[in-house]
């Protein structure tokens, strides 16, 4: 996506962040009045994540995106042996439904699980669905 490429550029990235969390302050504070157990959506969760990001420094927030952007595992994925599953937003903007499965296809005995109506963050924007399916992988690879 342009825009975690843009926050992690290394000319303008810390700038973008810093800019991106003044835009976002009103949110921030709604998302710090969100309870633990809300029953998802989008702006609730969306809020939620800005009010945690909002605690950490733009630096480390920089740091972390550029090493995203600049290292991959994905040449390793075929290693992994262990019951695997890879769980995704149908909408994700970030990791695309077709990369997810991608990886799922990648890892041996991988379980590949998108959830409708879900952004990058399905933990928070359908909890009820991936809290379903996280105990249904559990419960058959205990």
């Amino acid at each position: 996506m342009a825009t975690s490429r843009l926050f992690a550029h290394s000319r303008i990235g810390e700038h973008a962040l810093r800019l991106a969390r003044y835009v976002s302050w009103p949110l921030t504070k709604l998302g710090g009045r969100v309870p633990h157990d809300y029953e998802g959506g989008f702006l609730r969760p969306l809020a939620r994540r800005q009010s945690r990001m909002a605690q950490v420094e733009v630096g480390v927030l920089f740091d972390f995106l550029a090493a995203l952007r600049e290292g991959s595992l994905g040449h390793r994925v075929s290693d992994i042996i262990q019951p695997t599953l890879v769980l995704a937003g149908k909408r994700d903007p970030l990791v695309r439904p077709r990369q997810a499965r991608d990886l799922a296809k990648k890892i041996l005995h991988a379980r590949l699980c998108l959830l409708p109506r879900a952004y990058h963050c399905p933990m928070d924007e359908r909890p009820v669905a991936f809290h379903c399916a996280l105990i249904d992988f559990l419960r058959t690879h205990h």
